[in-house]
This record gives C-alpha cells, structure tokens and sequence, in this order.
C-alpha cells in the first residue's frame, strides 16, 4: 500500500493487488474500494467495469469503446475525454 499526494494536495492511497482467486475475494476488493479506475485508450467491453458496477463502486475512465455504454457520466461514474489524463484525474476527484 502507498500513499501518494496529489497535485491538488490530497492524499491518495493506493494498493497493488497481484491475482485474486475467487469470486469472493474479488467482491469484497471492489465493495471496499471507493472507485474503480479503468485508464484504457482502447478496451472492447472491459468486464471489469461491469465487475465494480455490480458492487456499487464507481468507474472512472475515458470515453472509448464498450465503456460510454456502461457508465451513465456522473451517476454510476465519469467519462473522461478520450486521452485526456487531466480530465480522467478530474474524474477521480469527482467520484471520491
């Protein structure tokens, strides 16, 4: 786990997780997660994003592919501008 600071001087935690094993474990990881980051440029239909919806948590990520059809901007979660990683932060602080 690290915390890091922003540029707009909030600390942000993060943790890497290497494999999960079961469905379980997966569940609890997104219901304990404030969001659920998804910085794909190019991502067919990412079942990741359906994963973390299903549990509550909101997705951050960019306006491409299969994710727009998933993500209702500023209900569930924020559509950021394609290649826009300013937008896609403006995002995360939206949504925390």
């Amino acid at each position: 786990m690290s915390c890091v600071k922003s540029r707009w001087g909030r600390a942000v935690t993060t943790c890497d997780l290497l494999y999960l094993y079961d469905d379980y474990a997966l569940s609890l990881v997104y219901n304990s997660s404030d969001i659920f980051v998804v910085p794909s440029i190019a991502d067919n239909f990412p079942s990741t994003v359906l994963e973390s919806l299903s549990c509550g948590t909101p997705v951050v990520g960019f306006d491409v592919g299969g994710i727009p059809e998933m993500i209702d901007h500023k209900m569930n979660g924020y559509l950021a501008k394609y290649k826009e990683p300013d937008d896609l932060a403006d995002g995360i602080i939206y949504c925390l």
